[in-house]
């Protein structure tokens, strides 16, 4: 077992997002997002979008915010914020304050945007390569709206800082994208570039900058808030004999970014070797040790209540029969001990498809499938006690949990179609549904995970 070297806690957090096509009949009317909050370490421009709090230290002088340029020159107010009131507030909110930049985009992490699910919807039996669109929810009103991304439909889905992300792989074809997307407009905000097969599969927010893992390379990449390169982590000891630990999944809390290791073997025959939980101080930008997990395939997915992660493997077997391996396991990470699985698949005649965790609700969720149905199951977060389980008579592709109620995503066996499903979390009756207009393929919430 490889022991944590920092100690340091965590607290909870979701990485998930959800989009669909037009509301149809059960959608309400969408609402004004333009004046919601941003979340800590962010804040909104004149053209309605959330950006990055910069640190400016502790200047005090505004001189360049223009018209708040002579309160800016006051040192005394500068520093105290609260006292230049009306005339000192707008300064306050954006990058010129010395004091929000101490406290804004260093102490932030996650996602910074208005709340989304976010969906990527493709052609209905269409092929990982064809093009991908994503559609954006509210979650709280039901209202779908298309955004002008178009990505390959095998992208993955996340959420970090300002914005939504559409993490492209091209196979070594090509460089690898990013497609930023400001939530509020559900309009594309710029695309950045990483190397060919690095094969992004999340990105988190945290210490002023963005954290990608990657399953195609060694190193962890680092970019700036605007995208570009700010340099990447080594995270090679901690691979198998191929020399690439295969990251899945990111989250931060606490100073320290955690990184699923899935440590596959590279190449057609995929293998499956000892996975572990690594760990990144993001301030000083160096690895920190990793925890050896029991399980063997970590999909990235992760939850804290601030002591213990829960994190979700995905099971390896594809054709139904019953599984061998993937759960839910639990780590306390300052004492770098591991419990196992807390909850086995080994007994589920079915494959493990998508999970969605989250500490706040007391419990976390998985959906598996088998040839002709799925099955949400709900299990006690402490001890993994299966709670409840409804089998539904449709390819279920993703799934979260918002407010009190559930959101499914399901194709049709018939004809690949895809319909987003607003549930009741007590027994699964439907609440209302968006038609996706396509395939779905991917499913996500984003969240302010601040609690």
């Amino acid at each position: 077992m490889r022991l944590i070297t920092t100690s340091q806690l965590l607290i909870a957090a979701l990485t998930s997002l959800v989009a669909c096509d037009g509301g149809g009949d059960t959608a309400p009317d969408s609402k004004d997002t333009s004046t919601e909050d941003c979340g800590d370490g962010f804040y909104r421009a004149d053209d309605g979008n959330c950006y990055p709090v910069e640190d400016t230290g502790d200047s005090g002088d505004s001189g360049d915010t223009g018209e708040t340029g002579e309160t800016g020159d006051t040192g005394e107010t500068g520093d105290t914020g609260g006292e230049t009131g009306d005339t000192g507030g707008e300064t306050g909110d954006t990058e010129d304050s010395g004091d929000t930049g101490d406290t804004g985009a260093e102490a932030s992490y996650g996602y910074g945007g208005v709340t989304r699910l976010a969906m990527l919807v493709g052609t209905p039996g269409g092929a990982a390569s064809d093009s991908a669109t994503v559609v954006l929810v509210d979650p709280t009103t039901g209202t779908a709206t298309t955004t002008d991304a178009s990505v390959r439909a095998d992208s993955e889905l996340a959420c970090a800082g300002p914005y939504i992300f559409a993490l492209e792989s091209n196979n070594g074809g090509s460089d690898d994208r990013i497609v930023a997307i400001t939530p509020n407009t559900a309009l594309v905000y710029d695309e950045w570039t990483l190397s060919a097969y690095t094969a992004p599969e999340d990105i988190e927010w945290a210490d002023g900058a963005f954290w990608v893992a990657g399953s195609g390379s060694p190193r962890l990449s680092i970019l700036n808030a605007d995208g570009s390169a700010g340099g990447n982590i080594d995270l090679s000891a901690y691979a198998d004999a191929d020399g690439i630990a295969e990251q899945t999944g990111v989250m931060y809390r606490d100073g320290l970014l955690f990184v699923t290791l899935a440590n596959w073997t590279q190449g057609a025959d995929r293998t499956y070797n000892t996975a572990a939980l690594g760990m990144i101080d993001t301030a000083s930008r160096t690895a920190a040790g990793a925890i050896d997990l029991t399980g063997i395939n970590p999909s990235g997915e992760m939850a804290t209540d601030g002591t213990t992660i829960i994190l979700h493997h995905e099971s390896t077997t594809t054709d139904g029969t019953t599984n061998t391996d993937g759960g839910f396991e639990s780590v306390v990470v300052s004492s770098g001990v591991t419990s196992g699985l807390i909850v086995d698949y080994a007994s589920v005649p079915a494959k493990s498809v998508t999970a969605f965790l989250a500490y706040g609700a007391g419990s976390f969720w998985n959906v598996y499938k088998d040839a002709d149905s799925a099955t949400w199951a709900q299990y006690h977060q402490t001890d993994g006690t299966a709670l409840q389980k409804w089998i539904i008579s449709a390819r279920a592709v993703g799934f979260v949990e918002y407010d009190g109620s559930a959101w499914l995503a399901e194709n049709s066996y018939t004809d690949n179609e895809g319909t987003l499903y607003n549930r009741t979390t007590a027994g699964g009756a439907e609440i209302s549904n968006i038609d996706a207009g396509g395939e779905i393929e991917r499913l996500v919430l984003c969240e302010d995970p601040t609690p």
